[in-house]
């Protein structure tokens, strides 16, 4: 009898194991990056992806990361905020919010995209503000 049950717990051990081989179709690859990798802070609040296929990080050292899949570049903040939220729109522009501030990243005379804050187009009683945790672009307009 107990030979039979050895052999029946090792059948159904094989049988088992047999079935929860990993699956090599339609897994995600996955890199993880370092501190040292992009050289800023440990805190990524926000991501997008534009329409080239660059992704851009919210970051918590005051700037913008940029990746293209092979290099790391910060574009840093004007007021050198932590930066809470991201939006793209249908044109490819990647909006920008901050604590207390918020604007867009406009490409420079080489192409290197440089922040521009819109803040210094609000009154002065209503630039007080501090975190700007959504930004949104939409067919209406870009609302933070």
């Amino acid at each position: 009898m107990s030979k039979r049950i050895s052999f029946l717990l090792s059948y159904l051990i094989i049988a088992i194991t047999s079935f929860s081989q990993i699956n090599k179709y339609g897994i995600p690859f996955i890199t993880n990056y370092s501190l040292r990798d992009y050289d800023a802070g440990e805190q990524n609040w926000a991501i997008v992806q534009d329409h080239r296929g660059i992704m851009y990080f919210g970051n918590n050292d005051g700037c913008v990361l940029e990746y293209d899949g092979v290099t790391w570049r910060k574009i840093p903040i004007a007021n050198n905020s932590i930066v809470r939220s991201l939006a793209v729109d249908s044109s490819g522009i990647i909006y920008v919010g901050a604590v207390g501030d918020f604007g867009y990243l406009n490409p420079d005379k080489i192409g290197e995209l440089q922040y521009i804050s819109l803040t210094g187009n609000l009154d002065s009683i209503e630039q007080g503000f501090t975190n700007v945790w959504k930004t949104y672009a939409t067919g209406q307009g870009i609302y933070f």
